[in-house]
């Protein structure tokens, strides 16, 4: 005996779309197809977009079209190598939202016809179709399916609890069946060896993958995914079949039948659980799923990076650069890049002819390509100059607090120090270090010589000059370096015109705090002399 529910008998291009009797038939849609080249199938999880995209390829393949059709999911989320774009191929693609933006935008700028599925409208496509679930439609379905179906009240039941997700009706009324032929043939095999359902297939059992961090917390995500997902979840699940609501259940983590209450529900990417938080419940919920059972091997455990961000798009990058963002500045920069700003902004320079405008967008690129490895990783600033100019008292104004130490004495300082702060929203590290002069101090040389090697790996040397000294103070720095000079100590002249000595220099009071502004005003100019614009795209790097 045989499961009237199984996917078998109602996957997609196994049966037809069901139109409601008010509703325009497969003739009319391929009409209005004929009228707009680019097109798309919108509706919710469940409604019927892939059987009807099903019933529309017979027809067109019953007319002689060239079709091509791809389907993306979890597991394939990349257009195929070989993808041309002929004048007479129709392109039908089911799942587009799966795809990255570049992806999407290829698609829908190259392809001559094109057919697509999507939950949510892409504005500028004209919509070919909305699936709407409806009642009366899941009834006819499962009375098509089944001889002996359940009372209406109970389809009712079903049917609301899944939210009108026809998939997920149809998983429960699977499970609903199951139960009864176990309640009719107890004791009995009343299904023949080799004709188990999807319940108990071989391969691998999906990836779980753990979407909050390691560690204790309120509650630990993970995420079930591949396909075979669903039939791994539900071979440990002790609740009602998931859909696109949460629902509440129990796995059972130890031998003895020992369970974790959880929250379950499904989205495009598979199971999403949701426990405890702590360190050991989620541990236990890892390796459940990644057990052995019988012939099929465990789900194999992945991190949310490795799922979610792997590849070297700009948008995976991204979403893997995001949570290391320090400045509410650069996350929004990085959100815009995860969102396509650099796609678009690629795209459109492709579609330029050679010229002036392709050339300025171009170098507008090559002038925010620095900026974006510091997105993350902070600037590099150097404090330098002779000893006792004031260096370890610059770097406290900077930073606001003490965190160097302060002496009369020269050398006080022999190692360097570093102090992280944010500079117009750009992350920036200081470093104060030892004043380069002439000493027999071993310690102190030392100190010396890794203050000289630090003027190689920076991003900007500000050369602190004591303001109250006569001699010229040359910084000995690497050919090409980037070198501001400050002058330090003004506040020890009572007037203006007695500063700077014919430096061409900024001054400043590390101890009043009078020029330290204007400092870091032209430090974050050196830094990042072409801010980038609010939606603007930069190169990761």
């Amino acid at each position: 005996m045989s499961n009237p529910f199984s996917t078998k008998f109602w996957s997609a291009g196994v049966i037809p779309f069901q139109f409601s009797e008010q509703e325009k038939k497969l003739e009319a849609l391929l009409e209005i197809a004929q009228q707009h080249p680019i097109c798309q199938i919108v509706g919710p999880h469940g409604s019927g977009k892939s059987t009807l995209l099903q019933s529309l390829i017979k027809q067109y393949e019953k007319n002689g079209e060239n079709v091509r059709y791809l389907l993306f999911n979890e597991e394939q989320r990349h257009l195929p190598d070989d993808l041309t774009f002929p004048e007479n191929q129709l392109l039908i693609v089911d799942g587009f939202e799966q795809l990255s933006f570049r992806e999407r935008l290829k698609l829908l700028l190259r392809s001559k016809r094109l057919i697509l599925t999507v939950h949510h409208p892409v504005w500028f496509v004209p919509i070919l179709y909305r699936t709407q679930p409806e009642f009366s439609i899941f009834v006819q379905l499962v009375r098509q399916l089944a001889p002996d179906p359940p009372e209406e009240s109970t389809l009712r039941a079903m049917y609301d609890r899944s939210g009108g997700n026809f998939r997920t009706a149809f998983f429960e009324l699977y499970d609903d069946r199951e139960e009864y032929y176990r309640e009719e043939h107890k004791g009995e095999e009343y299904r023949k060896e080799g004709q188990r359902e999807e319940r108990q297939p071989n391969g691998i059992g999906g990836k779980i993958i753990r979407l909050t961090p390691a560690g204790r917390g309120a509650v630990a995500s993970f995420l079930l995914c591949g396909e075979k997902a669903v039939d791994t979840f539900l071979l440990h699940w002790q609740g009602k079949v998931p859909g696109e609501h949460p629902v509440w259940g129990r796995l059972p983590l130890t031998d003895t039948g020992d369970g974790e209450e959880a929250v379950v529900y499904r989205t495009d990417e598979g199971i999403e659980i949701h426990t405890h938080g702590g360190e050991q419940v989620a541990s236990a919920i890892k390796a459940l799923f990644e057990k052995q059972q019988g012939q099929r091997q465990g789900a194999v455990c992945e991190t949310w990076q490795e799922h979610f961000a792997a590849g070297t798009s700009q948008q995976n990058l991204a979403l893997r650069l995001l949570p290391f963002a320090p400045t509410e500045r650069t996350v929004q920069i990085l959100l815009d890049q995860y969102n396509g700003a650099f796609d678009w902004e690629m795209s459109a320079i492709e579609r330029l002819p050679d010229g002036d405008e392709r050339r300025r967008r171009q170098t507008r690129l090559q002038e925010l390509a620095p900026l974006g490895k510091h997105l993350v990783e902070p600037f590099r600033v150097v404090l330098a100059g002779a000893s006792n100019a004031g260096k370890s008292s610059l770097l406290n104004a900077i930073l606001g607090f003490q965190r160097s130490l302060v002496h009369s004495l020269p050398g006080t300082t022999r190692d360097v120090v570093s102090g992280q702060t944010a500079l117009d929203g750009f992350p920036v590290t200081f470093f104060d270090t030892a004043g380069f002069r002439e000493t027999g101090d071993d310690l102190e040389q030392q100190g010396i010589d890794r203050s000289q090697r630090s003027l190689a790996d920076t991003d900007l040397i500000v050369w602190v000059v004591d303001e109250t000294v006569e001699e010229p103070q040359r910084p000995p720095c690497p050919a090409g370096a980037n070198v501001l000079v400050c002058s330090n100590k003004i506040d020890l002249f009572p007037t203006k015109a007695q500063r700077h000595k014919g430096l061409n220099t900024i001054g400043v009071s590390a101890l009043t705090g009078e020029g330290i502004e204007s400092l870091l005003d032209k430090v974050i100019r050196r830094l990042v002399p072409h801010p980038p614009q609010p939606g603007e795209a930069v190169p990761l790097l």
